[in-house]
């Protein structure tokens, strides 16, 4: 069975319109994932302390590897939906959602069984601690643990709204749920509840999300129609685990960079390092949301566009995506080492001391980090992505080997100077190279797309920076440098792009604004 309506509105609708509404979307989302990050931060301290925090990241980081149990499943599946849409192959999208969604509910359902019967052996605790987790401490993993692996089938759902161009409005019904879920956990630790309740709030929300993704999928998404998950169906799906265990690679090679060495250091350091190494980290990670703003709007549009044969259109969107992501990261940069000495001290409750040292080594990675990581989307659109898996494994490895050898002699710059080599060796090397090799173009067009941007910002940043100095301290500081970058602003974008670029997506806003107003 084919249906020519998705081909015709994929072909006949702008990728820069879908982009740019996606944009819109999650850039909502992304706002609501900081907002989360740094207004429960004061709040966290102010109800358990620096000790009862760290012991709640230490928790969460080790449930949190219950999300890979999806094995890649929900980009993998995306991918084949993304596929058979762009074709118009009806049937063959109903085939490939039921399988992923009767497989990775059962891997989910099992999963728990086995969560809740290792949480029951009396015996049970942390690496580095000698005490057995209380009743409470087992009461937060199993609810933690529960979010997490209902994720698993909600996520290859929802990719039904990716793979059919209706991203925006998947989007916004996730962003709907997640802020009502932030009021929540704010109102819970404002009144001070114990982790086991915020858990419980964790656990609520996702499975609220789920529902709700759920039955407007039904109700609206033809595609979505008569998919009835079943056993038999998981047993079919079961080939898809092949195609999918590279994306689960990737994934468990992140999981391991962001939270194994906030293991390690908690196996090595008291809870209040951990709290300090995690602050900073949260911090330079609002680089990160620049890339993650970008990729989930982006994705569906390299994928259709490998699926479409487009081989010219797929160059020059991801040289294009690498030079934006580059250069709005290294913005952020600039941005947040002028804006962190003012707030840091209030953003931590005043329990906790900015590390400039630090800050800068997170600072940098996460420059570098933006463009090697998304010249790599290509590659990950396309299913075109083992490569890249072997290339992330490698370097969680080298990140965890380096951080057990350095953290108890180094402590906090032993992790900074670990995950900063193993993102030089692993990835800043290698996942450009590949994705030039894909793309049929050389390899410099690449780093090039990475490098430029990056001179160019830190270029005016420096001046930025320098401006800033000589008007004074404090808010005064921040302020001047602030007005300085803003002005530079455009000039450098001119340097970074060119001028043919920058006036195409400036006539494309235009051209949208024009759209909403009529």
């Amino acid at each position: 069975m084919t249906l020519a309506s998705p081909i015709t509105r994929i072909a006949g609708s702008s990728a820069f319109h879908r982009i740019a509404t996606g944009l819109a979307s999650t850039s909502l989302y992304q706002v609501i994932v900081a907002a989360q990050s740094i207004l429960l931060v004061p709040l966290f301290l102010r109800a358990w302390g620096a000790d009862g925090y760290g012991r709640w990241l230490t928790l969460t980081a080790f449930v949190s590897y219950l999300g890979l149990i999806d094995l890649g499943g929900q980009n993998y599946i995306g991918n084949l939906l993304a596929f058979e849409y762009t074709r118009g192959n009806v049937s063959g999208f109903r085939a490939r959602l039921v399988e992923g969604v009767s497989l990775f509910s059962l891997i989910a359902l099992v999963s728990f069984l086995v969560l809740g019967a290792v949480l029951a052996l009396p015996a049970l605790s942390l690496p580095g601690h000698g005490e057995a987790l209380t009743v409470a401490e087992r009461g937060v993993l199993m609810l933690m643990g529960g979010a997490f692996l209902l994720s698993i089938p909600q996520g290859v759902f929802v990719t039904v709204y990716r793979a059919t161009g209706q991203f925006f409005t998947g989007t916004m019904i996730a962003n709907a749920v997640r802020f009502l879920s932030m009021l929540g956990y704010v109102g819970l630790l404002i009144a001070g509840y114990p982790p086991l309740v915020l858990a419980a709030g964790y656990f609520s929300s996702a499975v609220i999300l789920t529902v709700t993704v759920v039955v407007y999928g039904y109700r609206k998404i033809p595609q979505c129609r008569g998919v009835r998950p079943s056993l038999a169906a998981a047993w079919e799906g079961k080939g898809h685990l092949r195609g999918s265990l590279f994306f689960w690679l990737l994934a468990l090679a992140g999981a391991i960079n962001l939270q194994g060495v906030i293991i390690v250091l908690g196996t090595f350091a008291v809870p209040a390092t951990v709290a300090l190494y995690a602050t900073h980290r949260t911090a330079s990670g609002l680089l990160g949301y620049v890339g993650n703003l970008f990729m989930a709007a982006v994705w569906p549009e390299l994928s259709f566009a490998h699926a479409g044969g487009e081989k010219e259109k797929l160059i020059r969107m991801a040289l294009l995506t690498v030079r934006t992501v580059v250069f709005l990261s290294a913005a952020a940069a600039v941005a947040l080492w002028i804006l962190l000495p003012e707030i840091y001290s209030l953003w931590t409750a005043r329990k906790l001391a900015l590390q400039p040292w630090l800050m800068a080594m997170f600072l940098s990675q996460g420059v570098l980090a933006a463009g090697w990581s998304t010249a790599g989307w290509v590659l990950l659109a396309s299913n075109e992505h083992r490569l890249l898996a072997w290339w992330a494994l490698a370097n969680a490895g080298l990140t965890i080997t380096l951080a057990t050898l350095l953290v108890p002699r180094h402590g906090v710059l032993g992790v900074a100077v670990a995950t900063l080599l193993g993102d030089l060796a692993c990835g800043a090397s290698a996942y450009p190279r590949k994705a030039a090799r894909h793309l049929g173009i050389p390899s410099s067009e690449i780093y090039k797309a990475i490098f430029r941007p990056v001179l160019v910002v830190v270029s005016a940043g420096a001046l930025a920076l320098i401006a800033g100095m000589l008007a004074g301290e404090g808010w005064l500081r921040f302020l001047v440098g602030s007005g300085i970058g803003a002005a530079l602003m455009y000039p450098a974008m001119l340097f970074a792009f060119g001028r043919a670029d920058c006036a195409l997506m400036l006539g494309r806003f235009r051209q949208l604004l024009t759209e909403a107003r009529g």
